[in-house]
């Protein structure tokens, strides 16, 4: 993965009817920050790639996630990033400072970094326009006094026609899911279909559920399922299950 992304349009900001909408463009660099009991600070560099003034703001939130791999952040005062509030001038750079005020725990603790533009100051007599915004979220993470990288795939079952199971991250640290298939086979030790899901993160000491749908024109025809997850910690983890009698039937 790169250190340098380009930052893509997230939100959209409507000042009335316009004829045209502008997009600024902005760079990030890094996309995460890694921190640890002996390094409780890092730097985020904010390039404004635009023709015009860059104004951003900068908020901080503890981050955590459901079973289903939903987002959720929330208020915390452990993170802070300074400057909240920065304008950038055009072909220009800055920086952010980034830091933590608690110390490592049992398992990594992660936030994630905002780092959202603001409208620009309306000049008088100016054209009204569509101005699309963009915003970019930065993880934070803090290692954990023991760093211990394992996942599995737990929870396996075959109901109504549909797979579920879990990629369990029994480690200290976040993991990143890059891929997940999912292989149908016969009973002659044929493949039947084959079918690939994208990941993301699995922070330390969570899960992440993933239900899907068999081919019902193939499901009958099949005897079991293999699923295979590769993260970024170490080799592929895999499972198979066999297909139960009326595990089809939806």
């Amino acid at each position: 993965m790169k250190n340098l992304i380009r930052v893509v349009c997230a939100i959209a900001m409507y000042a009335g009817l316009a004829p045209a909408a502008r997009a600024s463009s902005f760079t990030v660099n890094p996309i995460r920050i890694d921190l640890d009991a002996t390094a409780k600070s890092g730097m985020v560099t904010v390039r404004n790639d635009s023709s015009e003034p860059l104004r951003v703001q900068v908020t901080a939130f503890a981050w955590s996630q459901s079973s289903s791999g939903e987002v959720r952040l929330a208020d915390s005062k452990d993170v802070v990033a300074f400057p909240a509030l920065l304008e950038i001038p055009p072909g220009k750079e800055k920086k952010i400072r980034i830091g933590v005020k608690t110390t490592p725990g049992q398992v990594e603790k992660t936030y994630r970094v905002f780092v959202e533009e603001l409208p620009g100051l309306q000049t008088p007599g100016a054209k009204t326009e569509v101005r699309v915004l963009t915003k970019f979220g930065v993880p934070v993470f803090l290692a954990p006094t023991t760093i211990k990288r394992d996942s599995r795939i737990g929870g396996l079952v075959i109901a109504k026609g549909r797979l579920g199971f879990a990629v369990e991250n029994t480690g200290t640290v976040n993991a990143i899911v890059k891929s997940v298939k999912i292989t149908g086979i016969g009973a002659a030790q044929e493949q039947l279909y084959s079918h690939q899901e994208a990941g993301w993160y699995v922070l330390g000491g969570t899960s992440r559920e993933y239900q899907l749908e068999l081919p019902p024109e193939r499901c009958d025809q099949t005897t079991r399922v293999s699923v295979e997850v590769v993260t970024d910690q170490s080799k592929p983890s895999a499972a198979e299950i066999a297909i139960p009698a009326g595990g089809c039937r939806r």
